[in-house]
């Protein structure tokens, strides 16, 4: 089969890649280690661009290379949301016991937009237009349930979730095996380690702009 991929970028960073050594990741070799028995069409990467803080002054640098390395993948589409960075006022945790109100203290809360939307629309989109046999979407997140479902009740395609989940604790969203249809008797596919370990770019990459290197803290 034909496949399109859609990237939830961020739930794969978090569910797989951070605090590893595989955040220098060939999206386009992982893909085909995980279907080996099929053709990678369009690969769709979904995204925000972050903001740097006191504490990780460089992180936005090691994004902006490393979307710099995607781009050099044939076929790899990156469609970007937005990054918001406000402070909001919570309830401290524990909260306390009745009748006594919660303490409420200020916190900056980072926050990606857009993403899971556009995820969702260019997935329609692309059914709608045939532009696959068949389509995977890497995440873990059951927001993306209800378009995966209509994609299959609609137009009849089959999604396949590769779930962002490699990380210990983290396990397959129920409600996204319920939306590809693959319930208790069925295996979720999962990331798999020793396809992230397999599919890292070179730390050496060349572009139309020359050569750069994989971020030095990675």
């Amino acid at each position: 089969m034909t496949l399109n991929v859609y990237v939830d970028a961020f739930n794969l960073y978090y569910g797989c890649l951070m605090d590893t050594p595989y955040k220098w990741l060939d999206l386009r070799t992982l893909c085909a280690l995980s279907f080996p028995d099929d053709q990678i069409q369009d690969i769709h990467y979904f995204t925000a661009r972050i903001k740097p803080n006191s504490h990780d002054p460089d992180k936005h640098v090691r994004q902006e290379t490393y979307l710099r390395a995607l781009r050099t993948l044939p076929g790899l589409h990156i469609r970007e949301g937005t990054y918001s960075r406000k402070a909001v006022k919570l309830p401290l945790h524990p909260l306390p016991a009745p009748p006594t109100p919660p303490t409420l203290v200020k916190v900056l809360k980072n926050e990606e937009k857009g993403s899971d939307v556009n995820l969702a629309t260019r997935l329609l989109i692309d059914a709608f237009d045939k532009a696959f046999d068949a389509a995977v979407v890497i995440t873990n997140d059951s927001d993306l349930a209800e378009p995966i479902h209509q994609v299959r009740r609609k137009f009849g395609y089959r999604v396949m979730i590769l779930h962002s989940c490699s990380r210990p604790g983290r396990g397959p969203s129920i409600e996204l095996r319920k939306a590809t249809g693959l319930r208790g008797g069925g295996t979720p596919l999962i990331v798999q380690e020793a396809h992230l370990v397999a599919s890292q770019f070179p730390p050496t990459m060349i572009d139309a702009h020359g050569a750069f290197h994989k971020p030095a803290a990675w």
